[in-house]
C-alpha cells in the first residue's frame, strides 16, 4: 500500500473534522478518466484510470525529484486528492484505514509513544509548507516503525525512545533543550542539579547524542508538572 492510498482511505472513513479550533473539509476529486498509463507518475501505483498530470501537478510543484514513474503522465485518484487538499499540507498526517488525525505538536509525544495499530502513516509537519504524505512510509509494526519529520526519516523504537525520554526529561527539569541537544551545559545548572546525578544520566545519553531519534526525543520532550499545594 502506499502512503498516499491509506490517507485517502482514512480521509473517507473520517470525514470532515475540527483540527486546533478549525473546520477541516476534504475535497474529493471529480471526473477521474481511464489511461493508457500502467503507473501513476508521483506513487507508481498500478492504474487503468486516473487525472492527466498536468492539471494536477502545478508549476510550482518542487517535488517532482519524488516522482516514482517520472514518464507517465496521469496521476491516481489517491495522490490527487492528497495533493488537492492544502489542510494535508498544512498540518501533521497520523492515517490509519479507518481513521486520519492531525496530531498537534503538544500531541506528538504521546502519538509516538502509543502508535495505531499497522498499517499505519505519520508524518509530523513543521512548516507546514511542503507536501510530505507522499514522501512518508507505510508501516506494518507498531513497536518499531518510520516517521517522517518534515522532510527527515526517522525510525521509532517504541522502548529505545521511552529510556531517552525518561533520561531527557530528568534532565530538562533543570536544564534547556539546546544543553541537553548540544552537551554544552551551564556550569551553575549541572551544580543546582548535582554533579553526580547529572554524571550519570549524561553519561547513559552521551553515546546517543546526535543522533535522529535521540533529537526527535529532545524535541518532544516535556517537563513534568508541579502540583500545587
Amino acid at each position: 500500500m502506499k502512503p498516499t492510498e491509506l490517507v485517502y482511505l482514512a480521509a473517507k472513513a473520517t470525514g470532515d473534522q475540527i483540527v486546533n479550533g478549525k473546520p477541516v473539509k476534504y475535497e474529493h476529486p471529480v471526473g477521474i478518466m481511464p489511461t493508457k498509463d500502467d503507473k501513476c507518475y508521483l506513487c507508481e501505483k498500478e492504474i487503468v484510470e486516473g487525472y492527466p498530470r498536468k492539471t494536477v501537478i502545478k508549476p510550482t510543484f518542487t517535488d517532482t525529484p519524488y516522482a516514482r514513474a517520472p514518464r507517465s503522465q496521469t496521476v491516481c485518484k489517491e495522490c490527487t486528492f492528497c495533493l488537492g487538499n492544502k489542510a494535508l499540507r498544512m498540518y501533521s498526517i497520523l492515517a490509519t484505514p479507518d481513521k486520519l488525525r492531525h496530531p498537534i505538536r503538544g500531541e506528538w509525544r504521546d502519538t509516538l509513544l502509543n502508535p495505531p495499530e499497522p498499517p499505519f502513516v505519520l508524518v509530523l509537519a513543521m512548516s507546514g509548507q511542503k507536501w510530505l504524505h507522499f514522501k512518508g512510509r507505510v508501516n506494518y509494526k507498531q513497536d518499531n516503525y518510520w516517521i517522517l519529520l518534515e522532510e527527515v526519516i526517522i525510525q521509532v523504537n517504541i522502548a529505545k525512545l521511552t529510556e531517552l525520554l525518561g533520561i531527557i526529561e530528568q534532565l530538562y527539569a533543570t536544564f534547556t533543550k539546546d544543553e541537553i541537544r548540544t552537551g554544552n551545559y551551564n556550569v551553575a545548572r549541572i551544580k543546582t542539579f548535582g554533579t553526580d546525578r547529572w554524571e550519570e544520566l549524561e553519561n547513559k545519553i552521551e553515546k546517543e547524542r546526535g543522533s535522529r531519534l535521540f533529537d526527535l526525543a529532545v524535541m518532544v520532550a516535556k517537563k513534568e508538572e508541579v502540583e500545587k499545594e
